[in-house]
């Protein structure tokens, strides 16, 4: 060793010393040397830097850590990392074999807005991080009790403040600011006051002991914390999701009540659901339509299948009320069809097409074709006359595309069909098996036949009349320019 090396050593030490020695005895700090086996205790100002910050930290692990991050971060400074959780961050994407402190676990489920020599503002996003950034108070929250924690964290945002300047016996050592801003805050403008008059708006704030602030205690603690701390308030709460994390308690909640039976409970809701949302009455029952949409999702969407789409359709079945209770089932309906389906990789329209075949509205689905087919469709032209045809359609007073085309069909049925119930089969002999007795359109003309029953399509048949004309004379052009340029 040469004289400089051995200089710089020393002045590392006592770097060392020096820096800890308020905090730990000197057998500790001189164990801590020994374990240091960095070339010239280089890594040893960064060892005391993360003691000397990160309370409760194992220095075993802390050691452990050090040799994993010696074989696969050679190339990183190891003073880069600000601290032991950005540190451990690196590892956990270099290696599985990291070991995680109890400090390092609660620093990893909770997020911290502030922390300096006066104010440790915390969000904690778990009931460990509650119970250690609580302790010491009566909050309902940080007790050994979840129950309490549960319903706050995901009904709202949980900030905690630390004032290090105040003594624990002192009933603002600690404040818990509890409320739900989502959203809500993200216009906020003009001085430090009106700043904390609208975070007012939206939380209850509680001392140590568990009181309820009063509303001028609480407007009166919020105007003595620093402007810059209340705008990482009013920007961590704005843009906190709580109905994410709430609806995915329920979720998890739910998948875990029904993960046996699930399954068989949506297919009952989504086969209900549809039948409604569609207005058909049918015969065909729900292990018919399972099998149907089994085969349809396995057939036509690439890279899903049925089961997977009912996990996904979980969400459009769990709602807030009873789910914790034993009396939950869960219900699904047209708007949580068409909200939460829209959120998966399935489309509503694509699940609805699917739906109406496997209950066999072959009826509708054919003059709706028929009626597509007969209209002049230009590609991203706005004024497609089939869009236009179906909106004017739902326009009507208590009705809609899809109850013009199915009423119509019903009610020419009911006319040339009489006492034969629709989809009831006409012969018993094995040869006729599944043919329906009911009139099924062809062509435009058997689509405005029907149609012409039904007072409620006389605009529908003018459009399509209108259209088909249009269609014709396109028709026409289309013949004549192929025969010019066979000339």
């Amino acid at each position: 060793m040469t004289l400089f090396e051995h200089i710089l050593i020393e002045s590392r030490v006592d770097d060392f010393n020096k820096l800890l020695s308020h905090k730990f005895n000197s057998d500790y700090l001189k164990k801590i040397i020994n374990r240091d086996t960095s070339k010239n205790h280089k890594n040893l100002m960064w060892i005391g830097k993360i003691l000397n910050t990160e309370p409760d930290i194992n220095e075993e692990d802390l050691f452990k850590n050090l040799e994993i991050f010696n074989k696969v971060g050679t190339s990183t400074d190891l003073y880069s990392f600000k601290d032991y959780m950005t540190f451990l961050q690196f590892l956990q994407k270099r290696s599985k074999e990291v070991q995680m402190g109890k400090m390092a676990i609660i620093k990893s489920s909770s997020h911290t807005i502030k922390d300096d020599k006066r104010w440790l503002v915390v969000v904690p996003h778990t009931h460990a991080a509650s119970k250690y950034f609580g302790g010491g108070t009566g909050w309902c929250i940080s007790t050994s009790n979840d129950n309490y924690w549960n319903d706050y964290y995901h009904e709202n945002t949980i900030i905690m403040i630390k004032d290090r300047t105040k003594k624990p016996d002192d009933q603002l050592f600690k404040v818990a600011i509890v409320g739900n801003a989502h959203s809500e805050l993200w216009r906020v403008e003009g001085n430090k006051e009106e700043k904390v008059r609208q975070i007012g708006r939206f939380v209850k704030l509680w001392d140590t002991n568990d009181r309820l602030l009063s509303h001028t205690e609480e407007l009166n603690y919020l105007k003595n914390l620093p402007e810059d701390l209340i705008d990482d308030i009013i920007n961590y709460m704005n843009d906190d999701d709580i109905y994410e994390r709430q609806h995915e308690r329920y979720y998890n909640m739910a998948y875990e009540r029904f993960q046996d039976d699930g399954r068989d409970i949506i297919l009952k809701q989504l086969f209900d659901s549809t039948l409604e949302y569609l207005n058909i009455n049918t015969d065909i029952d729900r292990d018919e339509f399972d099998e149907m949409m089994t085969k349809q999702f396995s057939d036509e969407i690439e890279m899903g299948n049925w089961n997977e789409f009912l996990r996904q359709l979980w969400n459009a079945c769990i709602s807030s009320q009873g789910v914790d209770d034993d009396s939950f089932h869960p219900y699904l309906d047209k708007r949580n069809i068409e909200n939460l389906i829209s959120d998966t990789e399935y489309s509503v329209d694509t699940y609805f097409d699917l739906a109406k075949e496997a209950l066999k509205d072959n009826d509708i689905a054919n003059m709706d074709n028929i009626i597509k087919d007969s209209l002049i469709r230009r590609d991203g032209d706005r004024f497609n006359p089939y869009d236009i045809l179906k909106r004017h359609s739902n326009q009507l007073q208590d009705t809609n595309y899809t109850d013009i085309l199915y009423n119509s069909i019903k009610m020419y049925n009911a006319k040339y069909n009489p006492g034969i119930f629709q989809g009831q089969k006409t012969l018993p002999d094995p040869e006729f098996i599944g043919i329906i007795n009911k009139f099924t359109p062809r062509t435009i003309e058997d689509v405005i036949k029907v149609l012409s029953i039904n007072p409620r399509a006389k605009d529908m048949v003018d459009w399509i009349q209108k259209y088909r004309k249009d269609l014709y004379e396109s028709k026409k052009k289309s013949i004549k320019y192929r025969d010019f340029y066979k000339l």
